[in-house]
């Protein structure tokens, strides 16, 4: 997958990442939210988000928001929205990892060429996964919030 991103949007997302924080760290990036049982609960998230943010002294984090204005972390993390699907591919092509459960968003971070990290509990990673490159698709079900935290740091 790749949407393709043009130079100037790139650069727009950059510009967009750096006005959001004032330290100029690397940027992981979460999507807390799914639709239907694809989505974690709060409990879950929380307890994943708890052992990201061991990573804050080296990395900043960015939860991106659905169009619903959700947040499975209540908003703990600094958050960035917006309707404009190249825009927010601009913004997390610019992160150095995404993190996010089987979604459109997911998808859409995948082909903004992010190194992508797809949380899979329900549908089949096999099929529905993400692929190539540093990505990895990871099946929480057998999976727990340590091995996660564990591929996140292969990856940045």
């Amino acid at each position: 997958l790749d949407i393709k991103l043009r130079n100037y949007e790139i650069k727009n997302g950059e510009k967009l990442l750096k006005s959001m924080f004032i330290n100029q760290k690397p940027v992981i990036s979460i999507f807390t939210f799914a639709t239907g049982q694809k989505c974690y609960d709060k409990t879950w998230w929380k307890n994943l988000y708890k052992k990201i943010k061991v990573l804050e002294n080296d990395y900043s984090i960015l939860e991106i928001l659905p169009a619903e204005n959700v947040s499975q972390i209540d908003f703990a993390a600094k958050s960035y929205f917006s309707r404009d699907i190249r825009e927010i591919a601009s913004v997390m092509f610019n992160t150095k990892v995404f993190i996010g459960a089987d979604s459109g968003m997911m998808h859409l971070a995948h082909a903004s060429n992010v190194t992508t990290i797809g949380l899979f509990s329900v549908t089949e990673p096999e099929f529905y996964g993400v692929y190539g490159a540093n990505n990895i698709s990871i099946d929480t079900n057998n999976k727990d919030a340590d091995y996660i935290i564990n591929m996140i740091l292969e990856r940045i």
